[in-house]
């Protein structure tokens, strides 16, 4: 990695750390709806962009592969059932009608769904990482280095 560009990724990690756990106004539902939107809009332009990547791949490279995009499918349906947690089904950022409503239960199985989910997610991209190290060419570099 160049230079310049790891100090942008330095950078900008700082400045993610220095605001991510500041207090922010909210919530606002035509912000969620928009980056909702940008979500699903940036899944289904990966999932295009993978169909289109799967087929030069060999079949070790697909397995992989797909092991990860199932992977990235957990994540986004760990993402979109933050909407029920967090907004009008069980009222997760408006605690008083949850309460109100006695949905915490419901809110309690949503947050349940999504860390299956993200363990789920995890597991998946672990797989397709762990496939992708298991082709045949690294077995024989890997035996042959082990002989030497």
């Amino acid at each position: 990695m160049r230079s310049p560009r790891l100090w942008l990724l330095v950078m900008g990690g700082l400045l993610y750390i220095l605001l991510a756990y500041m207090p922010l106004p909210g919530p606002y539902s035509l912000f969620f709806g928009i980056g909702g939107g940008l979500i699903t809009l940036l899944f289904m332009l990966i999932l295009f962009q993978w169909a289109k990547d799967r087929n030069r791949l060999d079949e070790h490279g697909k397995t992989a592969s797909d092991y990860r995009m199932i992977g990235y499918f957990f994540f986004a349906m760990a993402t979109y059932n933050l909407c029920p947690l967090l907004g009008v089904r069980t009222f997760g950022l408006m605690p008083e009608k949850m309460i109100q409503y006695g949905l915490q239960s419901d809110a309690a199985s949503f947050a349940t769904h999504i860390m299956i989910e993200l363990l789920l997610g995890w597991g998946f991209i672990f797989l397709g990482y762990w496939k992708s190290n298991d082709q045949p060419e690294n077995r024989t570099h890997e035996t042959t280095a082990a002989v030497q």
